[in-house]
This record gives C-alpha cells, structure tokens and sequence, in this order.
C-alpha cells in the first residue's frame, strides 16, 4: 500500500499531524480500488462516495454525449439551479436567490463567448452563487469530521470543479439538496455560466 495511504489514516485520525495540503494528489497518484476505499472507508456512506468518485471518473469516456439535445441540457441545469437555490434559502441568501430566480436560461454554440464569459473576471454573479453553495456545503453538513476537508480538497484537485467535488461527497453533505443533476448534465456534456443577465448553456466537444 502507498505510503500516502498510510499517512491520510494517521490524518483521519489525527489531521493535526499531517496538513490537509499533503493530500492535494491524493486522487492523481494511481490508486487502486481497494486502496480508494480505504481512503473512503471511515467516512459513513463510504460505498456511495466510491461509487460517485468512479462515476465521475468516467465522464471522459461517456458517449452519452451525442445523444443529449439542448432542451435536455437546459432542462437539467434548471433542475440543478433549482436545488442549489434551496441551499442558498437555507443559509439566509434571500435576496441573492431573487437575483437568480429572474435570470432567463440561454443556449449557446460559440465556445468562444462561453469561455469570455466564464473568464470575465466582473461576472460576480456566478462567483456568488459558488460561494453560498460552498459555504452552505461546510456549515450544514451532515458529518462534522474534520478529514471532510482533506478529502474535499482532495477531490477537488482532482476534478477541478467544485460542483462536481459537491456531487462525488453528496452522501455527507445533505439530504436536503440533490446535487447528482449537475453530474448528470456534465456527463452529457453541457457546461454553465451563470452570466449577468442569464443562464448560458453549452454542449461541448470532448
């Protein structure tokens, strides 16, 4: 077993001994399944994490993505908008939820107006949103162990995506929120911005 399997046990057990930084490529070193689920096995639901880390994974090689219309796409980020803004009630974000309530879902096929508008570094809208969903994320969590943030770290370095890292550690995040939708429109191919005055979806190529 890889050494650094034995370090994220004396972690788990102990994260003052060990800083959570150590574990940034914990997910890039080539672990086995077995050794992925030791990783995973102190945390309850530990069966269903390795199962959404694993789906996740895959997403490269889906062929899905040919068969998923606009409409499909568009429907899915509703859904997921929907429940993230239930995450954003629950901390009190009244107001910032308005401001997305009034937002109209666009669908675009330039990748190059998409990536100026991911990139916009005035977009505060979406960074916002990203914001109340994460703080909502380490405040209402189910499972108050202090390894949740070495392994959200850890995931999150891998996928480089928080919506994706919230929805491989749904199972110790909260019952109250579904965020499977946004997996289920990544794997489809999609990709969203939440941009001024709306909603931007987009089909990309892999």
């Amino acid at each position: 077993m890889k050494k650094i399997i034995d370090d994220w046990l004396i972690y788990f057990d102990n994260p003052k001994k060990i800083d959570k930084s150590h574990f940034f490529t914990l997910f890039s070193e080539g672990l086995s399944d077995s050794e992925i689920k030791v990783v995973l096995e102190k945390f309850p639901n530990s069966d269903l994490l390795f199962e959404n880390l694993e789906n996740v994974k895959s997403i490269a090689t889906n062929k899905d993505i040919l068969n998923s219309s606009k409409e499909e796409l568009i429907e899915l980020v509703k859904k997921d908008i929907k429940e993230k803004i239930k995450a954003c009630q629950l901390i009190g974000e009244n107001q910032f939820v308005e401001q997305l309530k009034k937002l109209k879902y666009y669908f675009i096929e330039d990748n190059n107006e998409f990536d100026s508008m991911v990139l916009d570094n005035e977009n505060y809208i979406f960074s916002n949103f990203i914001s109340n969903v994460s703080f909502f994320v380490d405040s209402k969590r189910k499972y108050k162990y202090e390894a949740f943030y070495g392994l959200e770290e850890a995931i999150y370095c891998y996928t480089n995506d928080y919506q994706l890292t919230w929805h491989i550690m749904s199972p110790l995040i909260s019952d109250d929120i579904n965020f499977n939708y946004y997996y289920d429109f990544i794997n489809r191919g999609g990709d969203y911005v939440i941009y001024k005055e709306g909603i931007y979806v987009i089909k990309c190529i892999r």
